[in-house]
């Protein structure tokens, strides 16, 4: 069996969806990582997962028939395949839970939990990891209605069970009379952030126009939203591309993100923030690769 049909299994036979932490632990466990380094890597307390792991050894133990621990999950169970009544047993299962959540039109975000969303193991566990990671840019490219907005609702649904704060902003719905000028721009993007937040906009209090809007823009996020919230904050920012057809905006926009992620290698603030970058066109604004957020994402 892989991992995936263990899981599915497991559903199946407890007639009930694993709790999150429960499904870290599993694929992780399979793939020989160890509570320390999987505590490392979610941002869960290792004295947590191994009391979530100590009940899970026994309830699959039980649902499986056959005695299961950490040291022989994968070699118990990855030499056996499904047997017929097993795989009629998760065919059901699926069904039942079709037939118990209504029909949604698949042309918007799917949402949690709907049987409808392809799973993508690899490319989520990627994703989860690389949130997890202080400062980091995560950077998410498809064609439309291929599926990045339902991709991201889960990763945000990650990020909230870690504990950490989520904003997610739509480029597409900055105005245009935004879009033609950098500082109506970023004032727009910080009193956003503060509104997803319910934070007070305090943007007068942290705007200089001697040191500019990039600098303000910074100090802002650095000095405001990031000391207040006192946590890490996962920043969506979805249809960028948006800002693909307003040149000015990108040149200047585009290399402050990789700026943020370059000073968080340094800065205890900055590194609390982690982008996510939507885009759905090629990138045709010229930047150079030392300004990109691109090609660090």
């Amino acid at each position: 069996m892989t991992i995936d049909e263990v899981l599915q299994l497991t559903r199946a036979r407890s007639q009930k969806d694993l709790h999150p932490v429960q499904e870290i632990l599993l694929r992780q466990v399979w793939e020989g990582k160890t509570y320390t380094s999987i505590a490392s890597a979610s941002h869960y307390g290792e004295h947590y997962l191994r009391n979530i792991a100590s009940g899970l050894w026994q309830s699959l133990s039980e649902i499986l028939h056959i005695p299961i621990s950490k040291s022989n999950f994968r070699s118990s169970l990855e030499s056996r395949s499904l047997t017929a009544e097993e795989a009629e047993l998760i065919e059901k299962f699926t069904r039942s839970q079709c037939l118990a959540t209504p029909l949604e039109y698949p042309g918007s975000p799917v949402p949690l939990g709907s049987p409808f969303y392809i799973n993508h193991p690899l490319i989520e566990e990627l994703a989860y990891q690389e949130i997890a990671k202080p400062g980091s840019v995560l950077r998410i490219k498809a064609p439309r209605k291929m599926g990045k907005s339902s991709l991201l609702l889960r990763i945000l649904d990650r990020a909230n069970s870690l504990g950490y704060r989520t904003v997610s902003l739509d480029f597409q719905q900055a105005e245009e009379a935004v879009l033609d000028n950098l500082d109506k721009f970023l004032r727009w993007f910080c009193a956003n952030i503060s509104r997803h937040l319910d934070l007070p906009p305090l943007l007068d209090d942290f705007w200089d126009e001697d040191m500019g809007s990039k600098v303000s823009c910074t100090i802002y996020l650095q000095q405001y939203i990031l000391t207040e919230i006192n946590r890490p904050l996962v920043l969506a920012l979805n249809e960028v591309n948006r800002i693909f057809e307003y040149p000015k905006i990108a040149r200047e926009f585009l290399p402050l993100l990789r700026s943020w992620h370059e000073e968080a290698k340094r800065n205890k603030t900055l590194e609390k923030l982690r982008l996510i970058v939507l885009h759905s066109t090629e990138i045709y604004i010229p930047l150079k690769l030392t300004e990109s957020p691109f090609n660090v994402g």
